[in-house]
């Protein structure tokens, strides 16, 4: 599969991250706050601190899900780190599949937790049967 390049990715986060936001309602867009010297995130309109945990990479799929869920409230955390392995958006180069991803939205919604997604970029782990020339 050929890898895209980065600037599909970058639309892919943004466009998630507007998809999740245009379904959630009328709350406003999270924002940075820089006063004074000073920094603020704030998540509706009031200054938000992340309390994160990461999830392994092995978690990365539905059925783990209610696991790491646990994990996050027994951590009294509000922020999930989860990997999200492009070949689980493109299993077939060209055709995707947004499944895994919608379903870390409709949890984290009902959860009441946000979640960033990391290890999205292809390339990351190299395709051992690929050869290189030179």
């Amino acid at each position: 599969m050929k890898n895209p390049p980065c600037r599909h990715l970058a639309a892919f986060c943004l466009s998630a991250l507007l998809a999740a936001h245009a379904v959630a309602g009328p709350a406003p867009i999270p924002q940075m706050l820089h006063k004074d010297s000073r920094h603020a995130l704030l998540v509706d309109g009031k200054p938000f601190t992340v309390l994160g945990v990461q999830a392994h990479n092995s978690s990365n799929y539905p059925a783990a899900l209610g696991q790491v869920w646990a994990a996050v409230k027994d951590a009294n955390a509000n922020t999930l780190e989860i990997p999200v392995a492009w070949e689980q958006l493109e299993p077939v180069e060209g055709k995707f599949d947004f499944t895994f991803v919608d379903t870390l939205v409709a949890q984290a919604r009902r959860t009441r937790c946000a979640w960033r997604c990391c290890g999205l970029a292809p390339g990351k782990t190299p395709d051992l049967n690929t050869r290189r020339n030179g």
